[in-house]
C-alpha cells in the first residue's frame, strides 16, 4: 500500500506541478496560449509508431487516446488508479 500511495502523490504533485507552471506562465505572458503538453511530445515517435498496427478490441485508438490526452490528465487518472489499487491491496483492513 505504501508503495502505490507514493507513487498516487507523485504522480498528484506531478499534474499540480504542470498546472501551476502553465498557470504562472499564463499570467506573467499576456499574449501566451494554453500550450497542451502530451505524453506524446514527451517521447520519440519511433516508440509508438507500432501502436497504430494493432488491431485487437480497438487498442490502437484507446492508445492514441491516451497519448494525445494532456499530460496533467493523464497523470490525474494516474493519480486516481493508484490510489484504488492502494485502498485494495491495503493490509490490515477488514482481517
Amino acid at each position: 500500500m505504501f508503495r502505490l500511495g507514493n507513487l498516487g502523490f507523485l504522480s498528484l504533485f506531478g499534474s499540480i506541478v504542470i498546472l501551476l507552471l502553465q498557470t504562472i506562465t499564463y499570467l506573467l505572458n499576456k499574449d501566451f496560449t494554453w500550450k497542451k503538453l502530451r505524453f506524446a511530445d514527451i517521447i520519440d515517435p519511433q516508440y509508438y509508431n507500432w501502436l497504430d498496427n494493432i488491431t485487437l478490441f480497438n487498442f490502437n485508438s484507446i492508445a492514441n487516446c491516451v497519448l494525445n490526452m494532456p499530460l496533467f490528465v493523464l497523470l490525474f487518472c494516474l493519480t486516481i488508479f493508484f490510489f484504488i489499487l492502494s485502498g485494495i491491496f491495503a493490509k490490515g483492513y477488514g482481517v
